[in-house]
């Protein structure tokens, strides 16, 4: 950092491009020690360190993972590439070195692959976070008491395996950061799939993030058509007996708004929950939803919508592909942190 030979941007592009590979064992915990010194006692007020890990790490290495964690007005942003979220103890890791567990979290991204780092969309994730002020961990704390969040993931063929995978990876990362921070337990987190008959709980409602993780990794797609009112059903019947009382109870529903088989219906469904103190929301992704189907699932009419009460709970992005964008993630989380049913003396 304090190279006299490197004052401008093309001399630092030009050292980093000749830098070489060195080789060797993953001593994680050395260089995020050498990274401390690194900046030294820097009194700048804001500082960004991106840790790329495959989450594996020597068992020599002696230096604590946490040793970022310190330093003061510090963000520590862990990439973890590859099937880092699928091996417990990597993801733990990656966890210890984003500090998730002090005062001061930062937040971590995965990717499959080293060939996403080049992607523009991935880069803009990064970058969004690194030049703004707030933490999705800060974001979480806008709750204003306890919270059980349910995800209703829509597994049917429209979907698709693959854009069902980047539906279960999205809440995977949801719930990290609802969780995260969460040591008296006050929020907890579910997960449901539905496809016509089949619709199942995968995540029994959980105030823990590595339990919500891990059985989310294993999470199948179901296939089949999709049932609306039945899964709304289905979801009163199966949690009914779980909610905490006197808390937020949230519904986020992936949907385009229409039902293939439909078996009932899907606004008197959706006002049995609105009735019981669950607030309902749609995240759509694309431009082919059914417009008064999601208008009747988040408001629990018929007809005659109150659309700044519908904007205020639906969540539309272009492409499942932009489940990945931490901006995304960030723009939920605060509307789910809002609460908008009244009576429940919790606004």
């Amino acid at each position: 950092m304090d190279d006299p030979t490197i004052t401008t941007l093309s001399e630092l592009k030009s050292a980093v491009k000749n830098m070489r590979w060195i080789a060797g064992g993953t001593y994680t915990g050395e260089a995020l020690d050498f990274a401390r010194k690194a900046f030294g006692d820097a009194l700048l007020s804001r500082k960004v360190a991106i840790v790329l890990t495959d989450g594996r790490s020597d068992t020599r290495d002696t230096k604590p993972l946490s040793s970022l964690c310190n330093i003061p007005n510090i963000k520590v942003v862990g990439i973890g590439i590859g099937d880092i979220f699928r091996r417990p103890p990597y993801y733990n890791m990656l966890q210890e070195v984003t500090c998730m567990n002090t005062p001061n979290p930062g937040v971590y991204l995965k990717i499959p692959d080293y060939s996403q780092l080049l992607e523009e969309s991935f880069f803009n994730n990064v970058t969004s976070y690194m030049c703004q002020a707030d933490s999705p961990q800060q974001t979480c704390k806008e709750f204003k008491g306890p919270a059980d969040i349910v995800f209703m993931l829509d597994g049917s063929l429209t979907v698709g395996p693959n854009n069902f995978k980047n539906s279960r990876d999205f809440v995977a990362n949801m719930a990290s950061r609802l969780l995260s921070s969460n040591a008296a337990g006050l929020r907890r987190v579910s997960v449901m799939q539905y496809s016509d008959s089949r619709s199942r709980v995968e995540v029994p409602f959980t105030s823990n993030m590595n339990d919500a993780v891990t059985k989310l990794n294993e999470v199948s797609f179901l296939g089949g058509s999709s049932d609306l009112p039945a899964a709304l059903n289905f979801l009163n019947r199966a949690v009914q007996k779980e909610w905490r009382a006197n808390v937020l109870r949230k519904v986020v529903t992936f949907t385009d708004g229409r039902s293939a088989f439909a078996t009932g219906n899907l606004p008197r469904a959706a006002k049995v929950l609105q009735d019981e103190g669950i607030e309902v929301f749609a995240l759509t992704v694309g431009d082919t939803f059914d417009e008064t189907g999601i208008c009747q699932l988040v408001s629990g009419k018929e007809s005659g919508f109150d659309y700044k009460f519908v904007e205020s709970h639906v969540h539309q992005v272009v492409q499942y592909s932009d489940l990945t964008k931490w901006s995304v993630m960030q723009k939920l989380a605060r509307q789910l942190s809002k609460a908008s049913i009244s009576g429940l003396g919790l606004i």
